[in-house]
């Protein structure tokens, strides 16, 4: 009669040892016969990672051409106003109120703005290229991508706080996981095979002096012997895979815990981003403001001769920094909300409840 032992009854657990950290282990407990690699199939954890990555680098370009839109609008909206300056600094000269000096400073101001939109236009080309391979196509079947910053809006709701549990969607997380639960699982099948695997039997011997002395009980002899296969024969080759199988169980147990640290300490900084990100748009669009109404007041000033026309080209200078720091808080805003997403692997909706800031 073979016996083996069931193997798939066992249970395994890591040492002590293994579990004196804080955090909670999510493993399972019980082992199979199978290989653990078929029972829990850690590699297809890999592909929803993947497609985010994806996703991820298609939201940050198409953020990076809005970007570029918003700051190409700001520009032309500048030139077009340096070549009103030309317009007015020359027809003030013409009327004998002016000077060829403010006429020069004009033009001078008027050039180097022009100069730094094939700069701009450089960029967008190749952001729009990037957009393609992307998104599997070639650059000339991209369709168009006019995208305005200003048309895009934020979620209602944006979280100032968010529970752990969003995050164990992460597929990060779900990897290093599945990783620990076979390695928990290898301890169960590598102590398993350290139970021995034994096969009984009987043989009968006969022996007689004569052939009429063979169906005496006298003469009748029994052996009975007990044959033990390989299994316990390596015991100290099993007990080291056994120690093995712990090691690696210990190690799949700190790679998880800090994957999960990980995790948490990114998801912190994007929601601390995310608070910062709120003050530095709203002063931002407060120096737009203000910049916007000096420079409409320089020029009202320079149009009745109570100034010069440095003093409006520098009202001008102040007012397109003031606009591209604005795009630049509002693209990070929409990077960091998306970052967001990531993250938490979809696991923060706007429409879930949770605790929030408007």
């Amino acid at each position: 009669m073979r016996r083996s032992p069931p193997a798939a009854t066992r249970s395994a657990r890591l040492p002590a040892a293994a579990c004196r950290r804080s955090m909670p282990m999510r493993a399972s407990t019980s082992s199979r016969s199978t290989s653990p690699r078929s029972a829990f199939p850690a590699p297809t954890r890999s592909l929803p990672a993947a497609t985010r990555s994806s996703i991820w680098q298609v939201v940050n370009q198409v953020l990076t051409i809005a970007a570029l839109n918003a700051q190409i609008a700001t520009a032309k909206a500048l030139l077009a106003d340096d070549q009103r300056n030309v317009d007015l600094t020359q027809k003030r000269r013409t009327g004998g109120e002016g000077t060829l000096v403010e006429v020069l400073n004009a033009q001078s101001q008027y050039a180097a703005d022009r100069g730094d939109l094939p700069q701009l236009d450089q960029q967008l080309a190749e952001a729009r290229h990037l957009l393609a391979t992307l998104l599997g196509t070639t650059p000339d079947a991209l369709p168009p991508t006019d995208i305005a910053l200003d048309r895009l809006t934020l979620p209602a709701t944006i979280p100032v706080a968010l529970p752990s549990a969003l995050v164990h969607r992460r597929p990060d997380i779900l990897q290093a996981e599945a990783q620990l639960h076979a390695a928990t699982a290898a301890i169960g099948v590598a102590t398993a095979r350290l139970y021995p695997d034994i096969t009984l039997g009987a043989t009968l011997t006969q022996g007689a002096p004569g052939v009429g002395d063979l169906v005496k009980n006298a003469f009748r002899g029994y052996d009975l012997f007990a044959g033990l296969t390989a299994p316990i024969f390596h015991g100290g080759t099993l007990k080291a895979q056994r120690a093995a199988a712990v090691n690696r169980a210990r190690a799949s147990q700190a790679s998880y815990e800090q994957t999960v640290l990980v995790a948490f300490s990114q998801v912190a900084d994007l929601l601390s981003a995310l608070q910062n990100d709120r003050r530095s748009v709203a002063d931002q669009q407060a120096s737009v403001q203000v910049a916007e109404r000096s420079r409409h007041l320089s020029r009202r000033s320079f149009e009745v001769g109570n100034s010069g026309i440095l003093q409006v080209l520098e009202t001008e200078r102040l007012y397109q920094r003031a606009s591209n720091g604005l795009v630049v808080a509002r693209t990070q805003q929409f990077l960091n909300v998306a970052r967001l997403y990531v993250a938490t692997a979809g696991g923060w909706l706007p429409s879930q409840p949770v605790t929030s800031k408007r």
